[in-house]
């Protein structure tokens, strides 16, 4: 049975332990409440092999998400209230991973990459979706010295709680939601702007085509006038010349009267 019961701040999934099971699961989810709380993610795989048993703790220190493997220590301890502890605290193995590392396994648990590869001077693991269900995260830690083969399952809910997890870390603590509002805002002024450049260019044209048109129609006028002053100089001088004819005419006409007489 699965109970979901929250305490403050505090989130918890736990899945009581059943006394004949050969596999304990314990998990928890702090969900962040508050600027000054960090997410954490943590899950017990509590087996009767202890080769087999560890407890797995995620948790956000800065600008980076450290992933640490406790194995566990000794056979299942059948009285809960027992105080010796269930894992061996001293030989816990961590994994650092920066913004970008952690952006990549969130790509792989919304689906949109196949596989991602954490390659350091520690470590060399592979991250990618688990047959069935969940994610696998396996490879190897400690390259130089020692290489220690190492796999971890995210199935079922804990691999929902798990994509939670780096979601919280990728976008609250690491602050990308914060600067993807920015970029937003930075975009949309900067959309503006061309908008109102554009509508400035526009206007601009706009203006520019009535001066061209008015243009043409006083020179259209000009050269009706032109015209008209042209028509009317030919006139006068048609009514000139005719003047001149009828003169001369008439002064030949005076000519021959003297001469006849």
């Amino acid at each position: 049975m699965m109970r979901l019961f929250s305490r403050g701040p505090v989130a918890r999934l736990c899945v009581p332990s059943q006394p004949t099971a050969a596999l304990t699961v314990v998990s928890r989810f702090y969900a962040e409440q508050s600027s000054s709380s960090r997410p954490k993610f943590e899950f017990m795989s509590v087996q009767d092999d202890p080769a087999k048993g560890y407890m797995l703790r995620a948790s956000v220190d800065e600008k980076r998400v450290i992933i640490t493997f406790f194995p566990q220590l000794g056979p299942r301890k059948s009285d809960p209230n027992d105080p010796a502890p269930q894992f061996d605290f001293a030989a816990r193995r961590s994994i650092r991973l920066f913004q970008h590392e952690v952006a990549g396994l969130l790509t792989v648990c919304e689906g949109k990459a196949a596989k991602h590869q954490i390659e350091s001077s520690l470590h060399d693991l592979s991250f990618n979706p688990a047959e069935g269900n969940g994610y696998l995260l396996q490879g190897t830690l400690a390259k130089k010295s020692n290489p220690i083969p190492w796999a971890v399952q995210f199935d079922g809910y804990k691999a929902t709680m798990f994509r939670h997890f780096l979601n919280s870390a990728l976008n609250t603590s690491f602050g990308f939601q914060k600067h993807f509002r920015a970029l937003e805002q930075r975009d949309q002024a900067q959309f503006e702007r061309y908008q109102n450049q554009r509508n400035s260019r526009q206007n601009n044209n706009s203006s520019s085509n009535g001066n061209n048109n008015n243009n043409s129609s006083n020179g259209n006028n000009n050269n009706n006038n032109g015209s008209t002053n042209n028509g009317n100089y030919r006139q006068n001088n048609n009514g000139n010349q005719n003047n001149g004819n009828n003169n001369n005419n008439g002064s030949r006409n005076n000519n021959r009267r003297q001469y006849s007489n």
